[in-house]
């Protein structure tokens, strides 16, 4: 109300992977922050649910075997979905790792812009909550047909002037104890106010590792997954399934963009990130795509050698 400007990343779901460690399934339900009437007069409400997306990251899971020696296979979790950054303002391009992340929605609020940064893909659904989550999902194929929701967002960023939450709640007691601190009750902020809020508070968390060589235990960057990465370090398996998310620029173009020139953050979002293939459209498109890679290339190669032989022998004949 003062000026400050917040950025929020709210984990607002008890639901921990490892709770799933030494038994298949757990219970996600709201942690009650008690923060949904100050975020919904600041013009947004996250919403107790889970998103849940086909483009996601993987764990390993047991898929045979025996007791004593488990056969391991990396499968996707719907519960981990891979963002997508929107590229506007200080949301950047890149990939950012979610994990158990809740939807937001905007609130008609006077003199607030909101601004999408964190969106899932366009094959994503929700599920309401409390629910319950089990290792077994992973036996039968996700049916696409419920994943229909395109970007929801996940996170947000609010510009404007907000109103306090305590604006008509502070006594007349309470005024007179800040008056004579020296101090006087803000009912709003400044025009120039910035909040920018994230529904899922993994997403700057660093995930530990053991260093191959070494031996030592070493904190891995944002959102790093450090199963597919320890198993790329190892023996190179891994390296297909493992993603360099870009969760620590996104962090660090949020700070820029509240305390800073909002240029900076922008300049640094012309940052060229790879994007990963559609899984869906690769499988439904299977025939066409490999037709279009081996056939039609030597398809050409044979009418483009047709093509100068003739011209070589009607020139010379």
């Amino acid at each position: 109300m003062r000026g400050g400007k917040l950025l929020c990343f709210i984990d607002g779901l008890i639901a921990e992977q490892d709770s799933l460690s030494g038994k298949t399934e757990t219970i996600a339900f709201d942690r009650n922050l008690n923060l949904t009437d100050m975020f919904f007069r600041y013009g947004l409400r996250i919403n107790t649910d889970l998103v849940m997306d086909l483009q996601s990251d993987v764990l390993p899971f047991v898929v045979g075997g025996t007791a004593e020696n488990p056969q391991f296979e990396f499968l996707k979790w719907n519960y981990y979905p891979l963002l997508q950054g929107t590229g506007k303002k200080s949301a950047g391009s890149g990939y950012v790792a979610g994990r158990f992340v809740n939807s937001i929605d905007t609130i008609n609020v006077e003199n607030v812009e909101k601004t999408a940064l964190l969106v899932s893909s366009s094959n994503s659904r929700i599920i309401s909550t409390p629910v319950r989550i089990s290792l077994n999902e992973n036996r039968n194929t996700p049916r696409d047909e419920l994943f229909n929701r395109n970007a929801i967002p996940v996170a947000m960023l609010l510009e404007g002037s907000f109103t306090s939450l305590y604006r008509n709640r502070a006594t007349a007691a309470q005024r007179d104890s800040l008056a004579a601190a020296g101090l006087q009750f803000a009912p709003a902020s400044p025009a120039d106010g910035k909040i920018v809020v994230v529904a899922d508070g993994d997403v700057v968390l660093n995930e530990l590792a053991s260093d191959p060589e070494s031996g030592e235990v070493i904190p891995l960057p944002m959102g790093w997954n450090r199963y597919t990465y320890m198993e790329s370090m190892r023996n190179g398996d891994g390296a297909r399934y493992f993603i360099p998310v870009s969760n620590r620029e996104f962090f660090l173009n949020n700070l820029e963009y509240l305390v800073n020139s909002p240029a900076v953050s922008e300049s640094r979002n012309k940052e060229i990130v790879l994007r990963l293939l559609d899984a869906t459209q690769l499988k439904e498109n299977r025939n066409n795509w490999v037709i279009i890679n081996l056939v039609v290339p030597v398809v050409l190669v044979m009418l483009c050698g047709f093509v100068f032989q003739y011209v070589r022998k009607r020139k010379y004949a």
